[in-house]
């Protein structure tokens, strides 16, 4: 079966820079992009053919927090692909200061990784490594970033629960917490 990494938040400068290696290291590998906007996805899939014309890339565009179209894609791909890496670069800063802004930034850092996660979980090979993007800012509560904080907050939770729980399953956990960096989020 052909080997594949899912780039999920595939628009994300950081997942275009990680596929960019990946795509030195693993030969004759498919990048799935999976993010919430196909143009973006397309512009993200334009960056990764100007720089490797020897990849194969898929792009979906989906909505993280539909179970069902998540397990059809699931399926579809564990079908199809060997899943190797699934890097979750998932992230907005900003609200709009209405409780409907709030909510998608809570949704959007914390929960919908978290459910992209678990409804791809069944569907894994062994020796699956799970990469999730959190932030310095899940460590405390600042009065500029507070919501985006608590996000990555119950990400980083989840990525230490589920590093414990599949451990011996060989299905790893990488988190990592970013602090400031050079991305069009940031600056």
């Amino acid at each position: 079966m052909n080997p594949c990494i899912l780039l999920v938040g595939g628009s994300s400068e950081i997942a275009i820079e990680c596929a960019l290696i990946w795509t030195r290291i693993y030969k004759d590998i498919t990048i799935v992009l999976i993010g919430r906007d196909l143009a973006n996805l397309k512009n993200s899939e334009n960056t990764l053919f100007n720089n490797n014309i020897d990849i194969k890339v898929i792009s979906i565009a989906l909505d993280c927090m539909d179970i069902e179209q998540i397990k059809e894609i699931a399926v579809d791909i564990s079908n199809n692909y060997s899943i190797k890496k699934i890097l979750f670069a998932i992230g907005k800063m900003d609200s709009d200061n209405t409780v409907k802004g709030d909510k998608d930034i809570l949704e959007i850092n914390g929960i919908s990784p978290i459910i992209f996660s678990q409804t791809f979980i069944p569907y894994l090979n062994k020796e699956t490594h799970l990469i999730f993007l959190s932030s310095v800012a899940s460590e405390r509560g600042r009065k500029s970033n507070f919501l985006y904080g608590a996000g990555k907050s119950m990400l980083s939770t989840y990525a230490e629960g589920l590093q414990h729980k599949y451990h011996k399953k060989r299905i790893y956990t990488t988190l990592i917490k970013l602090g400031p960096t050079k991305t069009s989020m940031f600056y």
